[in-house]
């Protein structure tokens, strides 16, 4: 009632304002954050940023064919390896096949698939039981055409399911978008950021270095890389 309204009315603050006195939940919660530790091979990693951490994001960046694709997919074999959790992939440069080459080959320590490296069939099978069979990867089957928007829709399912989500590469991502790449590549960042926080999941996310002017030196050359 309007009388109710007047003489019990409420104190009242906007979403998304918080007094400083109600805030020892949340202090609490962060010191409860979970870390995952990257692999043995990159411990350095671990003992100065603590491994990969829930409702983050981690941009991995370098020259062209220095290895990102690869390293990801070792880093995904050791969460597999060393988790229970559900592990997303969205690989927009690989076919799913040749993403259970990748992991088929890694079990084996072998490169299935290149001339001259023969392994029987019955060896394969068992590696993908291992890998791919367990059921623990949501793969991303793009064939060739993905939209910002739609991949965000499928990224957002996958961050219901997973705990580890990796995307290979952004600049594919919105390369068909019209307009100003890095306007739309900040979009698509923020809205990743809000789905790691909304769900608590971590993302890894490759993205390719702007390519370098005709007066430079490239980066696979040895350029140095700043922050821009």
């Amino acid at each position: 009632s309007i009388h109710d309204s007047i003489w019990n009315a409420q104190n009242w603050c906007p979403a998304g304002i918080v007094n400083s006195v109600d805030t020892w939940d949340q202090y609490t919660a962060e010191l409860d954050a979970v870390y995952t530790p990257y692999p043995s091979f990159i411990e350095g990693l671990n003992d100065k940023i603590y491994g990969r951490r829930l409702g983050s994001i981690t941009t991995f960046t370098s020259g062209t064919g220095s290895g990102k694709t690869s390293f990801l997919r070792e880093d995904m074999y050791h969460l597999l390896k060393t988790t229970d959790s559900k592990i997303g992939i969205c690989s927009l440069e690989e076919s799913v096949a040749g993403t259970g080459r990748g992991f088929i080959s890694l079990e084996l320590s072998k490169r299935v698939g290149i001339p001259g490296v023969d392994v029987p069939m019955e060896e394969q099978r068992e590696a993908v039981e291992k890998t791919m069979g367990t059921g623990r990867f949501e793969i991303l089957d793009h064939q060739g055409s993905v939209s910002d928007d739609s991949l965000l829709e499928k990224l957002e399912y996958m961050a219901c399911v997973c705990d580890y989500i990796y995307l290979d590469h952004i600049t594919i991502a919105i390369s068909e978008v019209e307009g100003s790449v890095n306007a739309a590549m900040d979009k698509f960042m923020s809205e990743l950021l809000k789905m790691a926080k909304r769900h608590n999941v971590w993302f890894g996310v490759v993205s390719h270095l702007r390519k370098s002017n005709q007066d430079q030196s490239s980066f696979e050359q040895g350029a140095e890389i700043n922050e821009d």
